[in-house]
């Protein structure tokens, strides 16, 4: 996948808040916060065990939303307020001591608009193998996606489309939701706006 759920927040910054349900709860309890250093309790939990890793994002104390910037070990990791760049420096929360940390990953759905934007591109998905002899019953060897050398203008549609699975699973009997509405109506716009402009290189 060319998108992270780091990608989805900054598109839409309330996405842990308000849809965090939608995605899987892949921890939910204590940990300690000194500067841009969050360590998880001794003795307990992995981040990687937590299927938590780069690119990942948090829920501190129900309000502030950080991203993981690096894993320096099992049970500690750096993060970072929210950054305009994957390469800028981490930025502290402002927070410190015991907080509550909350982390849902949206990976299935990052998944499916992977695979979706694969498939208009006629490319095979990250992740998967050409079948026995390559290609079609042996006889096409189809491109993979890991030949694309501008991975970042194709994370970007797969981002938004996932925000589109996401808001989409409120489904048809949520009632109506002026805010959902917009939100959908928005990222609907940036999503169609993103596919006339990508251009993939190989």
């Amino acid at each position: 996948m060319f998108s992270a759920d780091r990608d989805l927040v900054l598109l839409e910054p309330s996405l842990l808040q308000r849809f965090g349900w939608v995605g899987q709860r892949r921890y939910g309890g204590s940990a300690t916060l000194a500067g841009t250093t969050l360590t998880l309790p001794s003795g307990g939990q992995t981040f990687a065990g937590l299927g938590l890793g780069v690119g990942s994002t948090l829920l501190i104390d129900g309000v502030v939303v950080v991203e993981v910037v690096a894993i320096s070990s099992p049970g500690v990791a750096t993060v970072s307020l929210m950054r305009a760049m994957g390469s800028d420096a981490a930025i502290a929360p402002g927070l410190s001591g015991a907080v509550a940390v909350t982390a849902w990953s949206f990976s299935p759905q990052r998944r499916l608009a992977h695979e979706q934007v694969m498939g208009l591109l006629g490319l095979l998905p990250l992740g998967e193998t050409q079948g026995a002899g390559g290609g079609v019953a042996g006889a096409v060897r189809m491109l993979e996606a890991g030949m694309i050398v501008n991975p970042r203008a194709v994370g970007r549609v797969e981002a938004l489309l996932a925000l589109r699975l996401i808001f989409g699973a409120q489904g048809p009997g949520r009632g109506h939701d002026a805010q959902l509405d917009r939100s959908l109506g928005l990222i609907n716009a940036r999503l169609e706006e993103s596919l006339r402009a990508l251009r993939v290189w190989l």
